[in-house]
């Protein structure tokens, strides 16, 4: 921590939520300063004590170095799925942020009501799962985190994207697989390139 001497956590403030944490060495760390120098000329430190900080400290590095995170879907709403990502923290996927085979089934339905009732009961088997996200927005202030799976396996097709993209020119005609079926259009990857038609 950059003071005189090293600091030391021990016992239950390695706890988070009554776990303990894991690191290992060179593992940055956030951390509270409890005592600046006991008997032993120790600075005391507990991860215990910082609580909700930091489980956003983890959440910003995830976002800064785009690594996927797991989370826990609790609840669905007609915009997408609100998922626990640590405990007493969570973040919203929109609808248009989960893979669309997820979401939309390859049914076709006869007006908007069916299509939105449809896509509430996609949204609601979705309770209970986990998914792998990217964090896309943090906004400490309001309590709002924004994620994405789409973003997770979009990097799967970003070399051949790139790849069908150098070549491409207007009138070019690709292959395309539909990816989903929505009352508005149709999802298509076309060699890389996710479309809407």
């Amino acid at each position: 921590i950059n003071g005189r001497s090293e600091g030391v956590i021990s016992g239950r403030e390695m706890k988070l939520d009554g776990k303990r944490i894991n690191k290992k060495s060179g593992d940055k760390i956030l951390v509270y300063v409890v005592q600046p120098e006991n008997e032993e000329g120790q600075i005391e430190l507990s991860v215990r004590r910082t609580g909700t900080a930091l489980k956003w400290h983890d959440l910003e590095q995830a976002r800064v170095k785009e690594e996927p995170i797991n989370v826990k879907v609790i609840e669905a709403n007609t915009g997408g799925v609100i998922v626990e990502i640590a405990e007493g923290l969570r973040g919203f996927v929109p609808s248009s942020q989960l893979k669309n085979n997820r979401i939309f089934s390859s049914v076709s339905f006869n007006n908007k009501d069916e299509a939105s009732k449809a896509l509430q009961t996609k949204l609601a088997e979705l309770i209970g799962e986990t998914l792998q996200v990217k964090v896309m927005e943090i906004d400490k202030e309001k309590n709002k985190v924004i994620l994405s799976e789409k973003s997770v396996y979009s990097d799967t097709d970003m070399q051949q994207r790139t790849q069908t993209l150098t070549s491409l020119k207007v009138g070019d005609n690709l292959n395309g697989v539909v990816t989903g079926i929505a009352p508005f259009g149709l999802f298509i990857n076309a060699q890389g390139l996710e479309g809407l038609v």
